[in-house]
């Protein structure tokens, strides 16, 4: 109740607290899963609300799970690829062409993917299989 938080661009914030304390409604309505019953959330300008939850990665908010969500058989650069998805506008049929649109959109995401992993500091495990990963690394995985 009465939540109030302001995390700035660039910042890294945690929320704690013991079971019940409303961490998961908390970021049940940030994430969009909830709407809050007063007050407003914003985000880089935007008012939350006025937003469809399944557009919330398009303006850039993600959230991660206790289980992880990653394709294990694939690599840590074809994991994060499949999270670039979200922001591209190419059709199935300009995919199948592979030229123009389709392949310039190819190259910013492996390069916004390779920012990724350099700012993640996982370089070294980029051409491994993410079942083969610790957990600890994996989260990264699905962090990037």
């Amino acid at each position: 109740a009465d939540v109030s938080l302001k995390v700035s661009s660039g910042e890294i914030c945690s929320v704690i607290g013991p079971n019940g304390a409303g961490k998961t409604t908390l970021f049940n309505m940030i994430s969009g899963v909830l709407r809050p019953s007063g007050g407003r959330i914003s985000f880089d300008g935007i008012d939350l609300a006025t937003i469809s939850p399944w557009k919330f990665a398009a303006v850039g908010i993600g959230r991660t799970f206790q289980n992880l969500a990653l394709f294990k058989h694939g690599t840590v650069v074809e994991n994060i690829l499949t999270g670039r998805h979200t922001h591209l506008r190419s059709t199935v049929l300009d995919a199948v062409v592979f030229f123009g649109r389709t392949r310039k959109e190819e190259i910013a995401a492996r390069q916004r993917v390779e920012h990724i992993i350099e700012f993640l500091e996982i370089e070294h495990i980029r051409d491994a299989v993410v079942g083969t990963l610790s957990y600890g690394q994996q989260k990264r995985v699905e962090l990037a």
